[in-house]
């Protein structure tokens, strides 16, 4: 007999949709962690940070280089380190915990979609949310979102659950702290303003009783303050005041490198969504909802896009707490009972899925035929801009028929299931176009992604990992990039960062590797004289110390 899980009150049974999904993330994922190098700048950061806990033994103070590095909460870094521990330094440990986190995410939905609807609209609710792009992509990553979301919606749900229950309301304090923890204190903005716009719009039950606050406010403390608390009394009280400050340089001004239109993450959630986000146009714009926690969520999907478009600097990942919400409405959308007439007569719906589905088909046929081209016709991209991205695109990689498979399984399957959802009105066709999303992103995987990342810091991480072996510093000059950390295995004595220029050709220095890109060839001679080109390849130059250490 299956064991069962009591869930609010609902006897939900456990172990067969664990396991299923278990089986599922660990077929679609587990595969794809260790295919590709980490990629600069993110990916490559948090394991550098991971790798520095584990080969110095200091857990309590982030480090970047050896140094305190303030842009960034711990808990996330500790679990790449304790992964590390168990498989190594290396691509497939800092992405594991990501892999756990797919699994308990879509866990944690199936039992609030069972929770607070039935069984099908969890079922449904999963579905929407790993069959979409970005939410399943970012499971096959070493980026530290996939867990922030998760804590972060575990915190919003317990607390509309709360009713002045204080167990209830201890839960969300520790998950909302332990998104604190995790990636810093956005979370606690996003949360306080959706709940004075609950209150404001007349939800005002929602406000818990003050014994309930008050064991909120000591469950959030304790679980997202303990680790600011004890830098404070270690001695470290600065890295505390650099972490808050550069959370207000986020807000404030835009990164290099990182700014966008103010439109930017409308168009990352519609397209990257998809077709979640489609199914859900209807729900965020609707007046009415079914019961509140439906509004709960329009209210946390619409904070969350609204501060993330007024903020200065864009990335892709600032509004991905919006794939919980989004995914839920779309999921409230397709359990109307009168769904199948709905899809079969909504034009608007029939023609925005076409048109995104087809635009991802295009872009997934022409960017190796592009490449293909171009390697073919080297007058043509000779005339490209930057002599960087010219000399990139001349790298020996190969490209084949295989690499139009993801277009292929993504046309064949995927428009399958539209036709099955627009003409015949079938849910079934939903599951059709989600599993044409998850297999095109395992394809991607082996097929497209590696030769990306050949193009972009193959050559790069090849002459990292050759230094290693020699135990010797190097740097990058005029561009930022953290595999010179990483992949040259650097340590505390041979880290050979944050010298002044006129340090570099010290004979005291230990730097004795460089790179740079080539755009910045002639820069690097005038400026660092003592530093001999050694070769080219891949858009970098790579260097060697002159002056005999």
């Amino acid at each position: 007999m299956i064991p069962v899980y009591v869930f609010e009150g609902k006897r939900t049974k456990i172990l067969l949709p664990l396991f299923a999904l278990l089986a599922v993330c660990s077929i679609q994922i587990l595969p794809t962690l260790g295919v590709v190098h980490l990629f600069d700048w993110d990916e490559i950061n948090f394991a550098e940070v991971a790798r520095e806990m584990v080969i110095s033994g200091d857990y309590s103070v982030v480090q970047i280089g050896f140094r305190p590095f303030w842009e960034k909460p711990p808990l996330f870094f500790w679990m790449q380190a304790l992964s590390m521990k168990m498989f190594g330094i290396n691509e497939f440990a800092a992405r594991f915990p990501n892999f756990i986190s797919s699994v308990i995410t879509l866990f944690s939905i199936y039992l609030v979609g069972s929770s607070l609807r039935n069984v099908r609209f969890a079922l449904i609710w999963v579905a929407l949310y790993f069959g979409s792009l970005l939410p399943n992509f970012y499971f096959h990553t070493g980026l530290i979102d996939p867990w922030y979301n998760l804590f972060s919606f575990l915190g919003f749900y317990f607390f509309w659950e709360a009713r002045n229950r204080i167990h209830f309301c201890i839960y969300s304090g520790l998950f909302l702290g332990l998104a604190i923890l995790t990636k810093g204190p956005a979370v606690l903005l996003i949360f306080f303003i959706s709940l004075a716009i609950a209150w404001l719009i007349g939800y005002r039950k929602i406000i818990p009783s003050f014994p309930c606050v008050i064991a909120l406010i000591f469950s959030l403390l304790a679980a997202g303050g303990s680790w600011f608390l004890y830098l404070i009394l270690t001695g470290h009280s600065d890295v505390v005041f650099e972490f808050i400050r550069y959370q207000w340089r986020l807000f404030s001004t835009a990164d290099a490198g990182h700014r966008g239109v103010w439109y930017y993450h409308f168009l990352v959630l519609l397209i990257g969504c998809f077709p979640a986000s489609v199914f859900s146009i209807k729900k965020l714009f609707s007046k009415s909802d079914c019961d509140g926690f439906s509004t709960w969520m329009k209210i946390l999907f619409w904070v969350n896009l609204l501060i993330f478009t007024l903020v200065k600097t864009k990335i892709l990942h600032y509004s991905s707490l919006c794939y919980f919400p989004l995914t839920f409405l779309a999921a409230d959308y397709l359990m109307q009972p009168d769904i199948s007439r709905k899809l079969q007569k909504s034009g608007f719906l029939k023609i925005l899925l076409q048109i995104i589905f087809w635009l991802l088909v295009a872009v997934l046929l022409l960017l190796p035929a592009l490449i293909l081209f171009l390697q073919y016709a080297p007058a043509v991209a000779e005339r490209l801009p930057g002599i960087f991205f010219q000399q990139m695109l001349q790298m020996p990689v190969e490209w084949g028929v295989l690499d139009f498979l993801p277009a292929l399984i993504l046309a064949a399957m995927g428009e399958f299931g539209i036709l099955k959802l627009i003409r015949e009105g079938k849910i079934s066709g939903l599951l059709w176009l989600h599993f044409a999303v998850i297999a095109t992103i395992f394809s991607l995987s082996f097929t497209i992604i590696p030769k990306i990342e050949m193009y972009s810091q193959g050559k790069l991480v090849a002459f990292f990992r050759k230094v290693s072996a020699t135990g010797t510093p190097v740097r990058t000059f005029y561009f930022k990039s953290y595999a010179d950390l990483f992949y040259a295995n650097v340590t505390s004595d041979s880290v050979g960062r944050n010298f002044t220029p006129a340090e570099y050709t010290s004979i005291n220095t230990p730097l004795k590797f460089a790179v740079t890109k080539l755009d910045h060839v002639n820069k690097m001679q005038k400026e660092f004289p003592d530093f001999k080109l050694d070769s080219v390849a891949g858009g970098y130059a790579f260097y060697h110390s002159k002056i005999n250490r």
